[in-house]
């Protein structure tokens, strides 16, 4: 399968690399030297797995693709999260993104299944199969 993208995949592979220099040198001059560097490392990675969801977002245009972009995001969320103290407003947001990613995919799977079925009738869809009850 072909996978459509927005922008070749040379040039995307260029900005994810460009998307990573740039959240290791945001994170190291917002940080300071007064922070742990594990902790600073942890957070440049965490901004890093956000930036490359949301440029998987918007050179793809699968919305499957998309929806991995939407996951990615969370997860640098969470990683942000547990390098911070105390777990901040950080995992509220992971877990709004945890939410709407569910809506995402289930409005997908009905669409794909009304669009394949006509219907979202359970029993429609029961006849469809061949069980009668």
């Amino acid at each position: 399968r072909n996978i459509e993208t927005v922008v070749g995949i040379g040039p995307t592979m260029l900005v994810g690399i460009g998307l990573v220099g740039l959240s290791i040198v945001v994170m190291l001059k917002a940080t300071g030297s007064s922070v742990d560097p594990l902790a600073r490392e942890d957070l440049a990675f965490a901004l890093s797995v956000v930036l490359l969801g949301l440029l998987m977002m918007v050179v793809r245009r699968n919305a499957v693709s998309q929806i991995v972009g939407f996951m990615s995001m969370e997860n640098g969320l969470i990683l942000a999260a547990t390098g911070a103290k105390g777990m901040p407003l950080v995992v509220e947001f992971s877990t709004a993104f945890s939410i709407l990613i569910a809506f995402i995919v289930f409005g997908i799977f009905i669409f794909r299944i009304r669009e394949r079925f006509d219907t979202v009738d359970v029993q429609a869809l029961d006849r469809f199969r061949g069980e009668r009850r």
